[in-house]
C-alpha cells in the first residue's frame, strides 16, 4: 500500500506573488486573494520533487482555500503536475479556526495519520501542529520569500 504525502498549495506548490497584496491589516477579505489563485506560478523545485514521487506515493493536497474555488484549485494542480482529478481537502467556509487546526482536522477526518510519509508545508504554525500529531514535515520556502544569500567578502591580507 502506498504511503501519502500531504501537500499544501499556496506558497508550497505555488508562488503566490502579487496577489498577496490584496490582503493586509485593513483588508482581511480573502475573496479576491483566493479568486486570483490562477495567477500563481509553479514553485519549480517542489513541482519537480512531487513529479518524481508520483508513482511511489499518493498525494493529498490540503489547503485553507475555500470550497468555492475547488475547480480553480484542481485546475491549477492539474496545470502544474501530471495528475488528473487530484485529491484535495479544502476549507469549509463556515469554519473559523486557525489554519493549523483546520488542516489537521481535515487530514484526521480523511485518512489514518499512520499512512502519511511526510507533509510539505510553508506555514510554521501548521508545521508545529502537524509535528505534534506525529506527522513529519518538510518546510518549504517559497521562491518569492526566499532570503538571498549574502555575498561573502574575502578578507584582505595585510
Amino acid at each position: 500500500m502506498k504511503k501519502t504525502i500531504i501537500v499544501d498549495v499556496d506558497d508550497t506548490i505555488t508562488i503566490v506573488g502579487d496577489r498577496r497584496n490584496t490582503i493586509n491589516k485593513i483588508n482581511t477579505d480573502y475573496t479576491e486573494f483566493h479568486n486570483r489563485c490562477l495567477e500563481d506560478k509553479p514553485n519549480g523545485y517542489v513541482i519537480r520533487l512531487l513529479s518524481n514521487l508520483l508513482n511511489q506515493y499518493n498525494l493529498l493536497f490540503v489547503t485553507i482555500r475555500p470550497e468555492s474555488i475547488r475547480n480553480k484549485t484542481i485546475k491549477q494542480i492539474e496545470n502544474f503536475l501530471p495528475i488528473v482529478n487530484p485529491n484535495v481537502l479544502m476549507n469549509d467556509e463556515s469554519i473559523n479556526n486557525s489554519a493549523a487546526t483546520i488542516k489537521l482536522n481535515m487530514i484526521k477526518n480523511a485518512i489514518d495519520i499512520d499512512t502519511i510519509e511526510f507533509a510539505l508545508e510553508d506555514n510554521d504554525k501548521v508545521i508545529k501542529e502537524y509535528s505534534k500529531a506525529g506527522i513529519k514535515c518538510l518546510k518549504v520556502i517559497s521562491q518569492d520569500k526566499a532570503i538571498k544569500p549574502k555575498r561573502i567578502r574575502k578578507k584582505r591580507r595585510l
